[in-house]
């Protein structure tokens, strides 16, 4: 029941798509032949050797025929996709590329530090020099800093809705170009500017290009097909009258409904079903019921205890994460009930008090922030040295952080709250600096963050901080806590099962 409960969706949603394919197929005169199904089985032989694929599959529950069936509803996908594929226009290109230091950006490898008037400058040379009969493919050889050189700034055939590393702007101004013709305007880059030659294109091109053109045209159609793939099966389900059997309908002890689906009355059956969810989840549902009840059996001997409001806390949690979505929208969709969500959340507070006593104590801090960004056209070099000058003097540090500090903390005189060791969302050299300073210290140097400059204050540590802070410390420990405790719940939990006496009925 638990195995239909959360693994029957999926399991459904695959037969209906196979379903519909396979009439669409149908209709259409579309036949996969055996041979075709059999160079499949082949390739994924290769793929898998030096393992026996029969072996393979089995311990994943599969059998060959039912592999053959998948790969039949593969194949047949496939053509239904590619009857709507278009031919698009294809280009042979070679660049030049000019690298330059772009404003507010560090300088890009092998700029030298470049600026942007540099670059433009030297396209302007090279465009005079194609002007004066310069072939293209010699001057990219001399002046182009693309990645990797040596082929005459080759970057190959481009098309439309092109999935990789070339850039809209490129691509644009590519498939503008008719064979030989060279970019008027030099294109601008992320890494600076270009010019574009078409070498040709797919309506004029050479003999010994045919072979990159079709390299190119299969990948374009596949990757035209992985996105018209989705819409062209949900059109055909949505043309299609389908009942889906319900989680009410699946209740302990009583028979289970004939059908898991019908689609214009051809019954998708619950036994098939049940027998792809046992499957597929078989093992790791059984493993999971193992856990918990090792788990409880656990908590029960040490006297752990999770209440009623813990869960609700957790659910209240939940709640505030998802807004405005609410839980009781989601239910359904993860196959599982209020109780269920519930039952969860006790499982999951009673395996992290089961290893809390192995979390180690460590040093917290309260800290304040004056952070600066790192952005030579908003932040004066001369700022920070500023900065730091007050403080010297004896300017209070919040203060400072109020006037100064970016918006996101002016508001709270930089307070940034307690710091921890392996704070999730902090960043590293701030913790690294924070953690190892005394109450009422100031760094004495402005610690390098991944997005500016930060001076820190340490207000008090869980060693010494005063009565009106215990309340942070002691949620931001709890906090801590929870977080280390996650990393050994799985050892935790394997050691409960190892000790036990565990038989298996179920194979996989």
């Amino acid at each position: 029941m638990l195995c239909l409960r959360t693994q029957r969706g999926y399991v459904v949603d695959q037969m209906v798509q196979n379903f519909v394919v396979e009439r669409e197929c149908g209709k259409r005169g579309i036949v996969v032949t055996e041979a075709e199904i059999d160079r499949s089985i082949a390739e994924l032989r290769k793929e898998y050797a030096p393992a026996v694929l029969e072996d393979t599959i089995k311990a994943h529950g599969w059998t060959i025929p039912q592999l053959r069936q998948q790969f039949r509803a593969k194949i047949g996908r496939q053509r239904l996709v590619m009857e709507r594929v278009k031919l698009v226009k294809m280009v042979h290109c070679r660049e030049i590329l000019v690298k330059c230091r772009q404003s507010g950006i560090p300088s890009v490898t092998g700029s030298a530090g470049r600026t942007e008037a540099e670059a433009l400058t030297i396209i302007r040379s090279i465009q005079e020099q194609l002007n004066d009969g310069k072939e293209f493919g010699d001057l990219a050889q001399l002046y182009s800093e693309s990645e990797p050189r040596g082929a005459n700034g080759d970057i190959g055939v481009l098309y439309g809705n092109m999935v990789g590393n070339v850039e809209g702007p490129v691509l644009a101004e590519s498939l503008t170009l008719k064979k030989g013709q060279v970019s008027k305007v030099p294109v601008k880059t992320a890494e600076g500017y270009c010019l574009i030659q078409a070498i040709s294109t797919s309506d004029d091109h050479s003999t010994s290009e045919e072979t990159i053109y079709q390299e190119a045209d299969t990948e374009c159609r596949r990757v035209q097909a992985m996105f018209l793939e989705p819409t062209i099966i949900g059109a055909l389900i949505r043309q299609s009258k389908i009942t889906y059997a319900t989680d009410d309908e699946l209740i302990p002890g009583k028979p289970l409904p004939i059908a898991a689906a019908t689609i214009d009355d051809h019954p998708i059956l619950m036994k098939d079903v049940l027998a792809k969810c046992v499957a597929d989840g078989g093992r790791e549902a059984v493993d999971n019921l193992v856990q918990n009840y090792v788990v409880d059996r656990e908590c029960e001997r040490r006297g752990i205890v999770v209440s009623e409001s813990e869960v609700d806390q957790a659910v209240a949690n939940l709640r505030r994460r998802i807004a405005p979505h609410t839980i009781e929208e989601g239910l359904p969709a993860h196959h599982t009930t209020m109780a269920g969500l519930r039952n969860d959340f006790k499982q999951q507070i009673e395996r992290t008090k089961l290893v809390l006593n192995q979390v180690k104590p460590a040093t917290m801090v309260h800290c304040r922030l004056i952070s600066l960004q790192d952005t030579p056209t908003e932040q004066p070099p001369s700022l920070l040295a500023a900065v730091q000058a007050q403080l010297k003097s004896g300017k209070d540090f919040a203060e400072l952080a109020r006037q100064y500090s970016r918006a996101d903390s002016k508001n709270q005189a930089g307070d940034a709250g307690i710091l921890y060791p392996g704070m999730l969302g902090a960043d590293t050299a701030l913790l690294n600096a924070a953690l190892t300073m005394k109450k009422g210290q100031i760094t004495p140097e402005a610690v390098k963050t991944y997005d500016g400059y930060v001076l820190i204050q340490a207000v008090s540590t869980s060693d010494d901080h005063s009565a009106s802070e215990a309340p942070l410390y002691a949620e931001a420990l709890a906090t801590y806590k929870e977080q280390q405790a996650q990393p050994l719940i799985l050892e935790a939990v394997r050691e409960l099962v190892k000790k036990s006496k565990v038989t298996y009925f179920l194979k996989s």
